[in-house]
């Protein structure tokens, strides 16, 4: 059962996730036993977002690491008999990493659903093309530079309804955290604005005046959410009991 924390109080479109969540009443805690870093409710999240998505374009990962979230995509995906991929683009500098992350592949079956590049996003990005994007998610280097650089070379490529979401943002990563703040602050081109655990979300839309609005009346919960959580001392209004999702 998905339970509803303080903090979905803050976005209509948390409430909206939980409703989603609870519809579909999938077990995904295959996902759990994969290492990685996203919470299981992360996890989710991207499941549902992946399914929201999955008839508008591929799925562009940045950053796998061994393969989590990967894992949790791809579901979306197949249960909803998408004809897209995931695409995973990761250096996978460290040997040991990239042996996990195809091992997950393999071992999981996720091949026929996953694109995997090995190589930096932006070198990627220089080299895509024209392809479909019905999803973002960006989890990669969390400096600014580079958080802000994944964030400009992909964005511009997300079908107009898809979806983004960027890992750590909440009182976490210097990087992630200044660019969510800037993008609430400045962009008139984001709708359905969430943040579920550390991981803002939201649907790419037309720009217009009110998106304006929305934006920044998202980016009032947002700063008020970072400053309500205690996320070191391990509690805050996004804090629950290890068995609950």
């Amino acid at each position: 059962m998905v339970i509803s924390l303080p903090s979905d109080r803050l976005f209509a479109a948390n409430r909206k996730f939980i409703r989603e969540a609870r519809a579909f009443a999938r077990d995904l805690s295959e996902g759990e036993e994969i290492e990685g870093l996203i919470h299981p409710r992360e996890g989710l999240l991207l499941y549902i977002l992946a399914r929201r998505a999955a008839h508008l374009g591929n799925i562009v990962e940045i950053g796998a690491y061994h393969g989590r979230s990967t894992w949790y995509l791809v579901q979306g995906l197949k249960d909803s008999q998408s004809p897209y991929k995931v695409i995973s683009i990761d250096p996978h500098m460290d040997s040991k990493q990239r042996g996990a992350f195809f091992k997950t592949l393999v071992h999981n079956r996720l091949f026929d659903w996953v694109d995997p590049r090995v190589g930096f996003s932006h070198e990627v990005a220089e080299s895509f093309g024209s392809g479909r994007v019905g999803m973002l998610w960006i989890d990669g280097d969390h400096r600014y530079r580079t958080t802000r650089e994944d964030f400009e070379d992909w964005f511009p490529r997300l079908a107009l309804g898809g979806w983004y979401a960027m890992h750590d943002t909440v009182n976490s990563w210097l990087g992630p955290t200044k660019l969510a703040r800037e993008l609430l602050a400045h962009r008139a081109d984001l709708t359905n604005i969430g943040v579920v655990w550390l991981t803002l979300f939201a649907q790419k839309a037309t720009p217009r005046v009110f998106g304006r609005a929305e934006c920044l009346k998202a980016r009032v919960s947002f700063d008020l959410l970072t400053l309500l959580q205690a996320r070191r001392n391990g509690f805050g209004p996004q804090h629950v009991a290890a068995d609950e999702r």
